[in-house]
């Protein structure tokens, strides 16, 4: 236990007398401690009462050592209690001062102790030790549900599942309790065990053991398979020379021991001496072969140009370009065993770049020309349809026919051995032949006919300012070509032509002539000029027509205007509007009509021309430059 603190209470009285010399009051209240006066006065100089009251005075408290330090066994010794002395007064009569009783209470805090004879082997006695001594009970709980009220508890047989905490609670005198706790450790024989952070390597090989036994061994003993030995609980140990080897531990305590054996439990490789090589040299667009040694080993790691890696033992790399030449390192692990990187060098060639054309497209009959790049190669290889091969740079093939339209591939290798390959399309064209001819209108050239070309072939051309046509591209033996021309206001004599055939060459002179179509001018197709109506100066020339007719005899007019009259007429009677190139043409006739006429009448030569002139001024271009059928006065 534990002492906190200690009071002193006194009951005590002076006597009779008054008046302040014949009071009694305290003097000193201190402690015995081993027979000893000590510590701190705690007297307060109070006045005793005169007679007895019964009552106590204290002094000190719960906490109030009164200056000194305390033992269970100071206050419970016979030199422990209190000392008090009194003083009376000045005045000259006695007295006497009574102390009934004293009591002294004495404050601490209970401390249980527990221990035991932990540890111990199975089968031996759990010795348990309480305190402190004189307590009114003691009682203890351990594992299993095992209890005690004995102050010094045993239990005998110790098994593993007794090992634990064990609690013991003491009551003392005045019920105060208080509770401690001792751990027992019941120990078996050891189980040997151990691991280690390797167990293959290359030679040389250090290997660092841990011990893993249980039941607690206090002692080891290592044997490493070599004539190697240690004590050590956990030992680090090097193994030189390659081979597997037995490890073995024994794991001893005051219970037994015990050993642990694991048979070839490391393994130790000689290093590995790795090969490389290659199918170097290799063209571009080719694959890299890479061959590695020795065979059956644990891992095999190549590197190469540009970040390449394989773990292939014999690794490839496809579509070979320049930057994939230089330097390839392998490196062999075998059980963990590193090789020396070893290197092998790749060499790779440049390829040439084949160039392949030809005269395509060529006709029947007619030469094939292959022309073959670049200059200078060491060989070159042209295949063709039909089976078609020559070696020289820039072949040719006579005597085209169809069948030798294809595809032609040139093949060239270089002074490395590289090759390359490119290929040309080659056409042959059927031979073609052109139909060709005139249109003609009283022998003047007439242009602007469309001439259509019918049969399994077709084609078509518009005649020229000469009246000609040219029809292009007839294939050679075509049969049954029939032509056929077509312009609106007009006839055609023949109105087909027939080529029988078969075209073996080109044709000419497959001519027409033509008539102008009678009187149809609302077949003819207007120009793109406005239309100016007419319809009074149709009118008009009618009525002329037909008041002049009867009365021309009558009325002594020349026979010849009539005649004028009776030439316009025919041109009334159409459409309400007519283009101004009719108005133009009308007006031009006029003058040619004029110009006829002109010797008869006595007028001036000049005079039609004049009419024709004032005519192309007033109309250009709808008269003079545009393209319009050329028509006759019908009658």
């Amino acid at each position: 236990m534990t002492i906190q603190g200690i009071v002193v209470e006194v009951d005590r009285y002076g006597g009779s007398g008054t008046g302040n010399g014949h009071q009694i009051s305290d003097n000193s209240i201190r402690l015995a401690k081993g027979g000893t006066i000590s510590g701190n006065d705690k007297s307060t100089g109070a006045i005793w009462p005169a007679s007895d009251t019964n009552t106590y005075v204290s002094y000190g408290n719960a906490t109030d050592l009164w200056g000194l330090n305390w033992t269970p066994a100071d206050v419970n010794g016979s030199g422990f209690g209190a000392v008090i002395s009194a003083i009376k007064g000045n005045g000259n009569s006695l007295r006497t001062a009574y102390v009934d009783h004293i009591r002294i209470t004495v404050y601490y805090t209970l401390v249980a102790t527990a221990s035991s004879n932990s540890p111990l082997c199975e089968g031996a006695t759990i010795q348990l030790y309480g305190g402190p001594n004189g307590m009114t009970s003691y009682n203890w709980t351990g594992p299993g549900g095992w209890t005690s009220s004995a102050q010094n508890a045993t239990r005998t047989n110790a098994t593993l599942a007794m090992a634990g905490n064990y609690t013991l609670m003491v009551t003392d005198s005045s019920n105060s309790t208080a509770t401690n706790t001792t751990t027992v450790v019941v120990n078996a024989a050891p189980t040997a065990a151990f691991s280690s952070n390797v167990t293959s390597g290359c030679a040389p090989l250090s290997v660092q053991f841990t011990d893993t036994s249980t039941g607690s061994p206090t002692t080891w003993s290592w044997s490493f398979g070599d004539g190697g030995t240690s004590i050590l609980q956990s030992p680090t140990h090097q193994y030189n020379s390659t081979g597997s080897y037995n490890v073995s531990l024994t794991a001893s305590n005051g219970c037994g021991n015990d050993t642990k054996t694991v048979t070839n439990y490391i393994t130790v490789y000689s290093r590995p001496t790795a090969t490389a090589s290659s199918n170097s040299p290799v063209c571009e667009g080719a694959t890299i072969q890479l061959y590695g040694g020795p065979n059956g080993m644990t891992t095999y790691s190549w590197t190469g140009p540009g970040g390449w890696t394989s773990n292939a033992q014999n690794a490839t790399r496809t579509g070979v370009t320049l930057a994939m030449a230089g330097a390839y390192t392998l490196i062999v692990t075998n059980g963990g065993c590193t090789s020396d990187p070893v290197t092998t060098n790749v060499t790779v060639n440049a390829k040439p770049t084949a160039t392949a054309s030809s005269n395509s497209p060529v006709f029947e009959g007619a030469t094939i020309e292959l022309y073959g790049g670049p200059d200078g190669m060491t060989t070159y290889s042209w295949t063709g349809p039909g089976g078609f091969s020559s070696s020289a740079q820039n072949a040719t093939r006579s005597n085209a026919t169809l069948a030798m339209t294809g595809t032609y591939t040139l093949t060239v290798t270089n002074s490395n051995g590289c090759s390359d390959d490119e290929s040309t399309s080659v056409i042959v064209n059927i031979v073609t032949y052109n139909v060709s001819g005139y249109i003609r209108v009283d022998s003047t050239p007439l242009p602007g006919v469309l001439v259509t070309a019918h049969s399994p072939w077709t084609g078509q051309d518009i005649t020229d300012a000469n009246g000609e046509y040219v029809l292009t591209g007839v294939p050679y033996g075509e049969t049954n070509i029939v032509l056929t021309p077509t312009l609106a206001g007009y006839a055609f004599s023949p109105p087909t032509i027939t080529v029988p055939g078969p075209m073996m060459g080109s044709l000419g002179d497959q001519n027409f002539t033509s008539t102008v179509a009678p009187c149809d001018y609302e077949g003819i197709a207007p120009t793109t000029y406005a239309k100016i109506p007419f319809a009074i100066l149709e009118s008009g020339l009618k009525m002329v027509e037909l008041i002049l007719g009867p009365l021309a005899d009558t009325l002594g007019l020349p026979d010849w205007l009539d005649d004028v009259v009776a030439m316009v007429g025919p041109w009334t009677g159409g459409p309400l509007s007519w283009t101004v190139d009719m108005l133009g043409w009308d007006l031009s006739l006029m003058g040619t009509i004029v110009d006829s006429l002109a010797p008869t009448l006595g007028l001036p030569d000049w005079l039609g021309d004049l009419i024709n002139s004032i005519v192309c001024a007033i109309f250009t271009p709808f008269t003079c430059n545009v393209t319009a059928p050329a028509f006759a006065p019908c009658g």
